[in-house]
């Protein structure tokens, strides 16, 4: 590892037989180097492993369970402080198709090696479960001096820390230094926990402990969390939201009441549900507050896993509104702030100076959800103060687990369009090592093609938030054009919906500089890798892991010991990072099949005897000796004939997708009068019927059914001859996504509404709905439009009189107050206004703004325009539904 500091500092290690050069800034690499009397040391550990693989007679006279240890060692990766936990781990081995694994923990670490043959020889030849493996280590370290040649007698006790020095630096000699910076800690790996590691071998390891975390009403705060984040929408921020937040516990603290309790946990999911639909008031700072608690009440705080419901409404007390107040001095969306921002922000939350013993683990939790969220850079100073705050839990996707993804979003999904973005979403995020943001920040632009090869260059022009550090400008490889055949049928999906070059990506078709339903994406794909790996601690930034992880692993596995070009260089510019330390330290976590594939390489030179190697396996030489000499094999299959002994293949079975990645653009006929107003509105804009039908993933006959009923053969108010385009100008379609005209969509996709609003379109005229010819439905569609949220004070009544005339309302005004009274429970305001050749007698006005009824509304505020859209759509549906002889059936769809 090269060091790129300008001075540096010597720091001995493994008892001075390394030496590292640390060098002052902080993303220099180290360097280890060895000291002079080393080889003396290598020297007298290779006579310990020479003894031990070819069995000499002082390791024979060692009993079986101390031959155990000698193995454990020797051949595998422990410290002094693992060789007893280690031991204690064999009796409960894990055995899968290339060999023996044994996990155990120290502290909180998790460790786990993946057994020498040699070891599992050993282990077959003891009962693990009633070995008192203690004292057998301390006799072990009486009797070693028989076959290790100590260069002094010295304390008993200290004769197993000298052996594992002496091994650190046999380990310089032998394996990859970024393996030696593990082992000897300058640069510690996080390796897997027990139940994301073992589903690389297809295994399931249901998470008992986080069942709740996959609850339908915590991914409805999910989405919601994911649309105020990434939308990047202008919104409010209010302290109003802290407020509520700050109450989410107010009521559930008990002695001792715990998250997992029933009672507390649905009225808990309650709040933080309805305080999921307010954020479409406030902004991302207080989604990631939301996130922050979601994380604590789902995964547990920064010191148990399984907090009392007073610890999360502590945390909250302490820290929420002190991150509010300090996330919004910095002036900036939380997606916009760098790595250096991030060390600022913390660095500027007085922690030192508080007298608030919940503050600084609140911070370090708030700290390990960004990480998991929004991928921000670990600051480990955060929990490393206090040995029982956690770091962040690391987890990974499985190649298999990707395979299974898209299917389980077909099943999470009904539309289309959300299918296949996330079909692209799931095998982008596979084929390289991109960040969440820096995905959905992709323009059509960010995909090259030369040569045949296919590339993403990640903000070369800039992109919806700035980027966390100068590195994350880079360029990542895909692919060729027949591997990516699925990004590139997006890529022309986007083209003939008519995105130009410096539109997203994966933009909505009818605003391509906006997001396409970012809140729901994220949630069903999430849910997804949850539901495919049983994991509920799997996050959308475990997919980053899995890629830098498995590359991690394959570039030390197939590295020369003796080069001099880091391998991970590559893998960190495509990562983003400054230094390989970070990639390194935070992302790769496979280091099992690595450190057992150089360290059994290394010992084979000691294999060189057919006897040594019957002896491990138990037979007599010259079978084997005669074995061999049939298959007409190498000197190395010694060591294979051992490997097979054990009963496990040298090779790890796993599954991968086998061809390249095709995609045809998933279309269905139009069944949901959602779809019906998004073609309508798309046809008044766009004149090709093919760009509207992959707009809205519908087919093209669809689109045409729905073009010849709004053309001129559906008789309407507004004429049958004119062209839908111009029947369109007196429309407006714009303001149908916001909430009120949102809900009203959804209800009216029940024929009883849509009717009410149907009949809505004869009564219309430029002024308002006329009462006269509304007179019969107008109480029913008042009850669809209050349904859908419209409130009463958006409603104006308004009658025409000559000037001079008494100001006595009309019959019929008095009778649309009483029908407005009725639905509403409320007077509607009444005004009077001057007689014109174009208004109605008497007419409703629907208001783009509620009015506060001091004043006479302005005409320009109506909302008409957008009304009249929704009841045109609803009566051409129908006649839609007629045409299609019910092939278009209506269902009832929850997303």
């Amino acid at each position: 590892m090269k060091s790129e500091g300008t001075t540096s500092k010597l720091v001995a290690i493994a008892g001075g037989r390394l030496q590292i050069e640390r060098p002052t800034q902080e993303d220099g690499e180290a360097l280890i180097t060895v000291t002079a009397k080393a080889a003396q040391e290598v020297a007298a550990f290779d006579s310990f492993l020479d003894a031990l693989v070819r069995q000499s007679p002082a390791f024979q006279r060692l009993g079986v369970a101390e031959q155990m240890v000698a193995c454990v060692v020797a051949l595998e990766d422990v410290a002094v402080e693992d060789v007893h936990p280690m031991l204690a781990a064999t009796s409960n081995p894990t055995i899968l198709p290339d060999g023996y694994y044994v996990s155990w923990k120290v502290g909180n670490e998790m460790r786990r090696c993946k057994l020498s043959p040699l070891t599992v020889l050993a282990l077959k030849k003891v009962d693990p479960e009633k070995v008192k493996w203690q004292a057998t280590i301390d006799s072990f370290s009486r009797n070693a001096a028989q076959i290790y040649p100590f260069r002094q007698t010295g304390r008993i006790d200290a004769r197993l820390q000298e052996m594992l020095w002496d091994r650190a630096a046999w380990q310089y000699l032998h394996l990859p230094m970024p393996v030696v910076a593990h082992l000897t800690g300058l640069v510690r790996l996080t390796l897997l926990p027990d139940t994301a590691w073992l589903r690389r071998f297809g295994l399931p390891v249901p998470s008992p402990e986080l069942d709740a975390a996959l609850e339908p009403e915590l991914a409805e705060v999910q989405e919601s969390i994911a649309e105020a984040v990434y939308s990047g929408e202008k919104q409010l921020s209010g302290a109003w939201f802290v407020d509520e937040l700050l109450k989410a516990c107010s009521g559930l603290i008990g002695t001792g009441v715990q998250l997992s309790d029933a009672a507390a946990w649905r009225s808990l999911v309650g709040r933080l549900r309805d305080l999921g639909n307010k954020l479409k008031t406030a902004g991302p700072i207080e989604a990631l507050l939301l996130g922050w608690t979601l994380d604590i009440a789902t995964f547990g705080s920064a010191r148990k896993k399984n907090p009392r419901v007073k610890t999360l409404a502590n945390y909250l007390n302490s820290a929420a509104r002190k991150l509010h107040n300090a996330l919004r001095e910095t002036g900036k969306s939380p997606l916009d702030m760098t790595d250096e921002d991030w060390e600022e922000f913390f660095e500027g939350l007085d922690v030192a100076e508080s007298d608030d013993a919940n503050l600084r683990p609140a911070l370090a939790s708030f700290q390990r959800y960004l990480v998991r969220s929004i991928d921000a850079k670990p600051i480990p100073r955060l929990w490393a103060v206090n040995a029982q705050i956690r770091a962040p839990r690391a987890n990974v996707v499985w190649p298999h687990e990707f395979d299974a993804v898209e299917a389980e979003v077909a099943r999470l999904t009904f539309e289309p369009r959300v299918r296949d973005q996330l079909a692209v979403w799931n095998f982008v995020l596979r084929k390289t090592p991109l960040r969440f943001g820096e995905l959905v920040g992709l323009q059509l632009r960010s995909i090259r093609i030369l040569e045949g090869a296919v590339e993403i260059a990640v903000a070369p022009h800039g992109g919806l938030h700035p980027l966390k550090t100068p590195s994350a400008r880079r360029i990542l490889p895909v692919g060729s054009v027949q591997e990516v055949q699925l990004l590139l049928d997006w890529l022309e999906r986007r083209r003939v919906e008519g995105a130009s070059t410096e539109d997203l990506l994966f933009g909505d078709p009818a605003a391509p500089k906006r997001l396409f339903k970012i809140g729901l994406c994220y949630r069903v794909y999430s849910s997804a890798l949850k539901t495919v790996t049983g994991d509920p601690t799997v996050v959308v930034h475990s997919t980053r892991h899995a890629f830098l992880s498995a590359g991690v692993e394959s570039r030390l596995l197939e590295i020369e010991v003796s080069s001099l070009i880091n391998p991970l260089q590559e893998l960190t510019a495509w990562a983003g990072h400054k230094s390989v330390g970070t990639t390194f330290s935070t992302y790769a976590h496979l280091v099992e099949r690595v450190f057992r594939h150089w360290t059994d390489e290394a010992i084979q030179k000691h294999l060189t005897r057919h006897v040594d190697a019957a002896r491990w396996i138990g037979c007599s030489p010259e079978p084997l000796r005669q074995r061999l000499h049939r298959k007409g094999a190498q000197a190395w299959s010694l060591w294979q004939e051992i490997v097979e002994a054990t009963g496990t293949a040298p090779s790890l079975i796993e599954t991968h997708r086998t061809g390249p990645a095709r995609a045809s653009i998933s279309t269905a006929p139009i069944s949901r009068f959602r779809q019906f107003v998004r073609v309508a509105h798309d046809l008044s804009e766009v004149v090709d019927p093919t760009s509207v039908a992959l707009r809205n993933s519908v087919t093209a006959d669809s689109v045409e059914a729905v073009l010849a009923v709004l053309q001129g053969d559906f008789e309407s108010s507004m004429g049958s001859k004119v062209p839908w385009r111009r029947k369109a100008e007196a429309l407006n379609f714009s303001r149908l996504s916001r909430p009120g005209w949102d809900n009203l969509i959804s209800a009216m996709e029940t024929p009883v509404d849509r009717a009410a609003l149907a009949a809505v379109c004869g009564a219309l005229r430029p002024s308002g709905i006329d009462l006269d010819g509304a007179a019969r439905f107008l109480g029913e569609a008042l009850r669809v439009l209050k349904s859908a949220g419209f409130a009463a004070n958006r409603f104006v009544i308004r009658y025409a009189q000559e000037e001079g005339a008494p100001a006595l309302a009309p019959l019929t005004v008095m009778k649309a107050q009483a029908r407005f009274e009725g639905v509403y429970g409320a007077t509607p305001q009444v005004e009077r206004v001057r007689v014109r050749r174009s208004r109605p007698a008497s007419y409703l006005l629907l208001l783009a703004n509620p009015t506060d009824g001091t004043r006479c509304a302005p005409a320009a505020s109506s909302d008409l325009r957008t009304l009249r859209a929704v009841a045109v759509c609803a009566a051409a549906y129908d006649e839609f539904l007629r045409r299609s002889d019910g092939s278009a059936a209506q269902e009832d769809h929850s997303n």
